[in-house]
C-alpha cells in the first residue's frame, strides 16, 4: 500500500511537469493538512547532493549514516601587541593562525551578545575552531582571553598559553543566553 502510494505521489517514471517541479506548491512533512496544492508526505529522501543556501534546522534527533565534514575558512593575521577577534572571525572560520612578532601577546575572543548575535543563538548551540601559533619564535607566546561574559575553561593542571608552533582547541558554547563557555585545549606536535 505505502509503494502504490509512493508511485502516487512521486507519479511514477512520468516526466517533470512545467515549471522544472512535480511539486510547485511545496511538500508538506508535519502532521497537519497540506496547504491547497501541497503534496503530503512525511519522509524526504534524496539520493543525490543537496544544497540548502539558508541552512537546515531540525527539531528531532538527527541521524547522519556516513562521514560528516564541517568547517569554514581559515584566517590568519600577524600582530605586534593584543589583539581581539571578531564574532564573524571566529563563527566564519574553523582554523585562525596567529603570529605574533613579538613576545608575549594576549588575544581577547568576542562577548557572549556578539557570539549569540552571530552563530551560536540558542543555549546549548556551540562553534569549535583551532587556534594555531605559527611563530617560529620561541618568546612569541599566545595568552588567550575571553570576552565579557565568558566562563574560561581548561583542563585541571593545564593552561590557556599558547607556545609558538602549538595549538589551542576552543570550544565557545551558549550557556544560558546570558554567558558562553570557552573551553580552551592545548596541543602540540607529537612526539
Amino acid at each position: 500500500m505505502t509503494l502504490v502510494l509512493v508511485a502516487v505521489l512521486v507519479g511514477g517514471n512520468q516526466p517533470e511537469q512545467l515549471g522544472g517541479t512535480r511539486f510547485p506548491s511545496g511538500i508538506s512533512a508535519d502532521s497537519t493538512s497540506p496547504i491547497s496544492g501541497e503534496v503530503r508526505g512525511t519522509t524526504l529522501t534524496v539520493t543525490g547532493a543537496v544544497t540548502a543556501t539558508g541552512g537546515v534546522i531540525t527539531f528531532a534527533t538527527t541521524t547522519i549514516q556516513g562521514p560528516l565534514v564541517s568547517g569554514g575558512d581559515t584566517f590568519a593575521t600577524t600582530t605586534n601587541g593584543p589583539g581581539t577577534f571578531t564574532a564573524a572571525q571566529v563563527c566564519d572560520n574553523s582554523i585562525i593562525t596567529a603570529t605574533p612578532n613579538v613576545g608575549s601577546v594576549t588575544l581577547t575572543f568576542p562577548t557572549s551578545a556578539l557570539l549569540f548575535a552571530d552563530c551560536i543563538p540558542n543555549p546549548g548551540d556551540q562553534k569549535s575552531l583551532i587556534l594555531r601559533n605559527a611563530s617560529s619564535t620561541g618568546t612569541a607566546i599566545i595568552t588567550i582571553a575571553d570576552g565579557a561574559n565568558g566562563i574560561h575553561l581548561e583542563q585541571e593542571g593545564a593552561t590557556t598559553v599558547v607556545d609558538n608552533s602549538e595549538w589551542a582547541e576552543l570550544l565557545f558554547l551558549n550557556v544560558d543566553d546570558t554567558s558562553h563557555v570557552l573551553r580552551v585545549t592545548i596541543l602540540q606536535d607529537a612526539d
